[in-house]
């Protein structure tokens, strides 16, 4: 499949309002915070938080969507990592926005990296599947397509088909209590709130 078509269609799918939901969080939370956007994507969080802070950090596993990223936002640095090694940065508040924790079935281990990443008390702050169900739609923009979304236990598989391309991804869902119950025995407190989109919750950590 061609991976800029599929990067382009995620890109278009994804509300603008999610990266200002983001922003706003954060920066309510420490304006002057060094910010790591573990999943950075193409940088779309990075620009919106741009507003609000230069102290921000990127890394993504998809080498594509970093080139694309430092391409458009080339005063911010951008490396091309995966969130399961131990991190390249070092920041005061981590965010893994729209999905990121989603996507690893060791969700453990990236947090603890990400703890390891922290200076000082830190924030982590993410969102999670609460209630996740099948799912299909078509759509015409950026390019015609059809989206199917299968839930089945903890596991979630998307097919994807642009034109004839089809693409296939896996997510996970994990136990909100299980998450909570493992960032208290590491010191942290737990604070959840709403989403804009009701199939997920955002959950903020902090010493």
């Amino acid at each position: 499949m061609n991976q800029n078509k599929f990067h382009e269609l995620y890109d278009a799918l994804v509300s603008e309002e999610i990266y200002e939901f983001y922003a706003e969080l954060i920066h309510s939370i420490d304006p002057d915070a060094t910010i790591i956007d573990a999943g950075c994507g193409s940088g779309a969080l990075a620009r919106k938080l741009r507003q609000f802070t230069e102290n921000i950090c990127g890394f993504d596993l998809d080498e594509t969507l970093i080139e694309k990223a430092q391409k458009n936002l080339g005063q911010i640095s951008f490396v091309n990592h995966d969130m399961h090694e131990p991190w390249p940065f070092y920041g005061s508040l981590v965010c893994m926005s729209q999905d990121v924790i989603n996507f690893t079935n060791k969700p453990y281990v990236v947090f603890k990296h990400a703890i390891d990443a922290i200076m000082g008390e830190g924030v982590i702050v993410f969102d999670m599947y609460i209630d996740v169900k099948n799912h299909e739609e078509n759509g015409q923009m950026p390019y015609p397509y059809h989206w199917k979304r299968t839930v089945e236990g903890f596991n979630i598989t998307h097919e994807v088909w642009i034109k004839e391309e089809k693409y296939i991804f896996k997510q996970y869902i994990h136990p909100i209590e299980n998450i909570i119950a493992w960032f208290n025995k590491e010191g942290f407190q737990v604070e959840t709130m709403n989403y804009i989109n009701h199939e997920k919750i955002v959950l903020i950590a902090s010493r």
